[in-house]
């Protein structure tokens, strides 16, 4: 830990302040924040791309009930 001096003269040593020392707090969340941008990003695509194969999956499924019933209803 380094102590500091702020810009009304008095000297701070904490564990807490970003003073560019590896290890600290600070640094590490900065360090983490574009890995929680990518998984985040990661996550979206995930359930968009889940949201558009349901979603052609219901229409498969409703187009084979409807030929379904109408070889039922008109049969050949």
């Amino acid at each position: 830990m380094r102590s500091r001096v702020d810009r009304y003269g008095s000297r701070r040593v904490g564990i807490c302040e970003h003073d560019g020392v590896p290890g600290e707090p600070r640094a590490f969340i900065a360090a983490l924040k574009p890995l929680a941008i990518t998984v985040f990003f990661f996550l979206e695509f995930v359930v968009w791309v889940s949201l558009i194969s349901h979603s052609i999956e219901q229409k498969h499924r409703f187009s084979q009930d409807t030929v379904r019933n109408n070889r039922a209803r008109y049969p050949s």
